[in-house]
């Protein structure tokens, strides 16, 4: 494994296998690795066509996401771009299914507002929002529609988007459990990241889908957008 990683350096996140099943049905898995005793948390050697990439499971949640990326840069270094993809909850009117550019992220469950000159999701000695255009550049033929990305340890509910709207920039917001923290690790690490998103459910509306229907939606859109990405980028 430790060989073949070096012939690379794009990697995918995504929170589990479960959110990529038609995806992996595209792919050919040539090796597998898991980083840590959970199990859950692994790292895949893949080739679509004639590209190879790798493709990180981090596990749910900010501390997964952070912890199992960071685990992997610092062993492989010559990664240079990463990308996320996976659902998303929707904050404003959109169909289950649409693919969504990140243009920014952050947090929305951090608050130190009560020291003075802090902003809500803004930690010490960082901005609030992450940019995550770095590698627009080279996806522009895809010609996605773009919004922001909210990230917090939850799920989200309708109390969460007058949150949104009432703290952060006036743009489209989607939110979701990892983003941001692959975001931040990304600019710790200095390493161009690129984020998409696919709307899973709508928070601000009644839900008209079934679970399982719904899935299938956002899943096939998952995997259209990455065959997409990996053909350009």
């Amino acid at each position: 494994m430790h060989n073949l990683l070096k012939k690379n350096k794009k990697i995918i996140c995504c929170a589990e296998a479960s959110e990529l099943d038609f995806f992996l049905k595209k792919i050919k898995i040539k090796n597998k690795k898991q980083l840590f005793t959970n199990g859950y948390q692994s790292l895949l050697y893949c080739k679509y066509k004639k590209e190879f990439f790798y493709l990180l499971y981090t596990g749910v949640g900010k501390t997964n996401a952070a912890s199992s990326l960071s685990y992997v840069l610092s062993l492989h270094p010559e990664i240079n771009q990463i990308i996320n993809c996976g659902p998303a909850g929707s904050v404003f009117d959109s169909k289950i299914g649409e693919q969504y550019l990140i243009e920014k992220c952050n947090y929305y469950d951090v608050d130190i507002t009560t020291l003075p000159n802090y902003k809500l999701g803004q930690l010490p000695n960082e901005n609030v929002y992450f940019d995550t255009t770095n590698l627009y550049k080279n996806i522009e033929t895809l010609n996605l529609k773009k919004a922001n990305c909210a990230t917090a340890d939850r799920f989200a509910k309708k109390c969460d988007a007058k949150i949104i709207e009432n703290n952060f920039e006036n743009k489209p917001y989607l939110v979701d459990m990892e983003c941001a923290a692959l975001a931040h690790v990304s600019l710790l690490f200095s390493k161009p990241f690129l984020a998409v998103k696919v709307v899973s459910d709508v928070i601000i509306n009644e839900n008209n889908f079934e679970y399982i229907e719904s899935k299938k939606i956002w899943e096939k859109s998952c995997a259209d957008v990455l065959l997409r990405i990996l053909e350009v980028l």
